[in-house]
């Protein structure tokens, strides 16, 4: 079958649109996160969609509101790297999703039952998905700019995921660092745990070399002893193994701010 010009890029910018809500569905539902439930809990958003049960206005409300199994998702969505890269709003985010989830039910051509490894299909046609990294704060994922104030004698988690998307088993740098006006620089050693290097990056290395694969949550960092100020902590991956930071560097950061407990 013959598109004109027109007709394929709108089939392109739509099915990266269903690649994203792919992205998006996956990261915040499908793999479970710390501000919602795992999928097996939720209820059957697919099936909800695809039978008409659900439509999109409903669905945008159950995402900002929760309803009945299902939480608020807002926050949770809108913290994933899919959202960030994309620049997406929240509803254009709720409609990637809802389009996705449409999506593995139909099949415009045959009428056929579309599964999720059906979405490879669309993946064909479209530009390869970038490492996704992130960064967690006692167990949640920040929206962006959103500054995570701690009361001094906390307990605080910093932990790590990586979906590694189209770039997996790549060579690749793995960069995770921390700054501090006092303690200036720091990076994560595997041996030695977080390491001092002064105000300046001339001396960080990598945190780990190798292929890029599927990182499940991975703490780093658990302590109630953190001084007083705020502390930025950077999550990254680059496919030139080389130890230096390159461009592409795919990343997540993060601010935790501890501040005199009451305030």
């Amino acid at each position: 079958m013959l598109l004109n010009g027109n007709v394929f890029a709108k089939e392109v910018l739509l099915s990266e649109h269903i690649e994203i809500g792919k992205s998006l569905y996956d990261r915040s539902f499908g793999r479970g996160c710390g501000a919602c439930h795992e999928i097996t809990s939720n209820p059957q958003l697919d099936e909800l969609i695809q039978d008409g049960s659900l439509n999109k206005t409903d669905f945008f409300e159950t995402m900002v509101n929760g309803k009945g199994g299902m939480p608020r998702s807002e926050a949770s969505i809108m913290a994933t790297p899919a959202a960030k890269e994309s620049g997406y709003s929240p509803e254009q985010a709720f409609d990637a999703v809802y389009s996705y989830l449409e999506f593995l039910g139909k099949d415009v051509d045959s009428g056929a039952t579309v599964t999720i490894e059906d979405i490879k299909d669309v993946e064909d046609v479209t530009s390869e998905l970038d490492p996704m990294p992130l960064i967690r704060v006692n167990n949640l994922a920040l929206i962006p700019d959103e500054v995570f104030l701690l009361n001094s004698g906390q307990e605080l988690s910093i932990s790590i995921e990586l979906n590694p998307e189209s770039k997996i088993d790549e060579n690749a740098d793995w960069w995770v660092s921390a700054y501090n006006d006092t303690f200036g620089w720091l990076y994560f050693d595997l041996t030695r745990g977080w390491v001092q290097i002064g105000n300046s990056l001339n001396n960080l290395l990598p945190s780990h070399q190798g292929k890029l694969f599927d990182l499940e949550t991975t703490v780093l960092l658990n302590t109630k002893r953190l001084p007083l100020g705020a502390y930025q902590f950077y999550f990254g991956v680059d496919t030139s193994m080389n130890g230096i930071l390159d461009d592409p560097l795919y990343f997540d950061n993060v601010t935790v701010d501890v501040v005199p407990t009451g305030r």
